[in-house]
């Protein structure tokens, strides 16, 4: 499913913890532990529900009990799992039924929706997902950020998707997405998420792990946002044809770390292409990364500084256009049996863009402050 992730040392050294308080028959303390890091346990994380449910069961109450168990048993109904459900609840339709239904509260959920006047700290939080249309355990975390994408409003959290060739290729990884992972320390799978740039999330799964991911990305980025922003950031984008026109403009009292540089993304907010994983529905795609390359520098007098800058849609087309072809020519290695794309998404929907701004510390990765501008 996955490599080792930050999550499963926090399970392990919580479940550790956890199993102390059981040996000394403290089981509220066990419970507290447990369900505290509810949020880092998957579906398939079957050693943490049958830790919690047992937790609950010794704590006489059967009906917590058997939620953590059913819980683990809508990824996979293990011996143990099944065991331990069936000592509370014996009635197999009755537990499938119960399974069933914890199962549709973790894939059709309502988020319902943020309130932005809440927010008082001016900052926005960029959250980046490097994904790829071929890859089944990305799934999950795609569709747990389209509905992040959804429950936040862009004042307050924008989005980019950078698809790469993982574990095979995928038509809409472009030069700009393969930068990005450069910069990141191309060390790392798919799905991968960027939360202001300093905190890494690797790991996902299928659908069924939808609910749990959209749970812990929104609870960190809630954390963020409670941070008072340093630094204003606006951003004034128009097209004429196939030029945009970008013009950003910073403003603070304090001093930018040296290692400060601009990002300009443009991004297509829809695509629409179906992969080997089966998700058709791919938001705020980068389609081109200004700063990728080379470093844009903005510079403050007074505390205050504008960059300008432009994009040809046409141009970007054309890069799209040749990576696609060259890689189809001359594939690396590791997919050199790769024979072409049945669809190539390389057409640019004009009414459909978008650009996201951000300064970045590109050192820490520490991202200062965003801006999201409909174009």
């Amino acid at each position: 499913m996955q490599g080792s992730t930050d999550s499963d040392l926090i399970l392990a050294a919580y479940s550790n913890l956890a199993a102390v308080y059981q040996a000394l028959g403290r089981h509220s303390d066990m419970i507290r532990v447990l369900e505290s890091i509810r949020n880092e346990a998957m579906p398939y994380d079957e050693a943490y529900w049958l830790e919690l449910g047992h937790a609950y069961r010794e704590s006489g109450k059967p009906n917590k009990a058997l939620d953590a168990f059913t819980t683990g048993l809508t990824y996979q109904k293990s011996d143990a799992l099944l065991k331990a459900a069936r000592s509370i609840e014996p009635d197999e339709a009755v537990l499938e039924k119960k399974i069933q239904a914890a199962k549709k509260s973790m894939t059709d959920f309502d988020t319902g929706k943020f309130d932005a006047s809440s927010v008082t700290s001016g900052r926005v939080v960029l959250v980046e997902l490097f994904t790829g249309s071929e890859c089944p355990p990305c799934v999950g975390a795609d569709e747990a950020l389209d509905k992040i994408a959804g429950y936040y409003p862009r004042s307050v959290m924008a989005l980019l998707e950078y698809d790469l060739h993982i574990p095979r290729p995928d038509p809409m990884t472009n030069p700009s997405s393969e930068a990005r992972y450069t910069f990141y320390g191309s060390n790392f799978g798919t799905p991968t998420v960027f939360i202001n740039g300093s905190e890494k999330y690797t790991g996902g799964g299928p659908e069924i792990v939808k609910r749990n991911l959209f749970d812990k990305y929104r609870s960190r980025i809630d954390t963020i946002l409670r941070k008072p922003a340093d630094i204003s950031l606006d951003c004034s984008a128009g097209r004429k044809g196939d030029i945009i026109n970008i013009r950003v403009t910073a403003g603070t009292k304090n001093m930018l770390p040296d290692s400060t540089s601009l990002f300009i993304a443009l991004v297509e907010k829809v695509i629409n292409y179906t992969g080997g994983n089966g998700v058709g529905r791919h938001v705020f795609v980068v389609r081109k990364l200004l700063g990728a390359e080379k470093p844009l520098s903005m510079k403050l007098e007074n505390g205050s500084g504008s960059v300008a800058s432009e994009i040809d849609l046409s141009k970007v087309e054309t890069e799209i256009r040749q990576y696609l072809d060259d890689f189809t020519k001359h594939p690396p290695e590791r997919h050199r049996t790769f024979k072409g794309w049945a669809t190539r998404p390389e057409k640019l929907n004009r009414d459909n863009l978008a650009v996201i701004c951000w300064l970045q510390n590109t050192v820490s990765k520490e991202i200062l402050q965003a801006v999201y501008k409909d174009i």
